[in-house]
């Protein structure tokens, strides 16, 4: 009965210390963000897409053949076959900046949970933790693009690359 009284204590000591209702806010705000934000990250991503050669729209339409129902997948096509036909420099940048804005929401949440969570006070001005989420959700925008044009382009890449490193190998051996 001592034991379990004990462990009672102890639990009770444990939860208080992770300020669960706290975390529990911060990850649904996390969640509410990075939900709101799909929607124009796949605008964008759609009308950038529109500016890229044509074997990546094809890619995609492939990618959207095989991984979406077939009822889904003509209205699908449909809007992204709209996107690439009639490109919006101006659609372009609006709907990145609103996915930018909607996804570094989600991580400042994210950043002010983790402070929180690991009892950290936070030193930075409201502007410089707003500057470094917006920048962290342009990288992530960034990295998707380029997962895309490496996932695409990277047999092309690869081939670049070791004929320069046997070119070099073979001037390395006569030196």
């Amino acid at each position: 009965m001592k034991t379990l009284k004990n462990i009672w204590i102890k639990s009770k000591y444990l939860v208080g210390q992770l300020n669960i209702t706290d975390i529990f806010s911060r990850s649904a705000g996390v969640a509410y963000y990075l939900t709101l934000s799909i929607f124009p990250s796949v605008m964008f991503l759609m009308c950038a897409f529109a500016y890229m050669p044509s074997i990546i729209g094809d890619f995609v339409e492939a990618s959207i053949r095989t991984n979406v129902p077939a009822g889904a997948s003509n209205i699908l096509l449909l809007v992204v076959d709209s996107a690439i036909n009639n490109r919006s420099l101006r659609l372009l940048e609006i709907t990145f900046l609103i996915a930018v804005w909607t996804f570094s929401k989600a991580v400042k949440n994210l950043i002010i949970g983790q402070n929180e969570a690991y009892n950290f006070s936070e030193t930075r001005s409201f502007i410089k933790r707003n500057l470094l989420a917006f920048l962290y959700a342009i990288a992530f925008f960034v990295a998707v693009i380029l997962a895309v044009v490496f996932f695409v382009y990277g047999g092309k890449f690869a081939n670049i690359i070791r004929d320069s490193l046997d070119e070099f190998y073979i001037l390395t051996l006569y030196i």
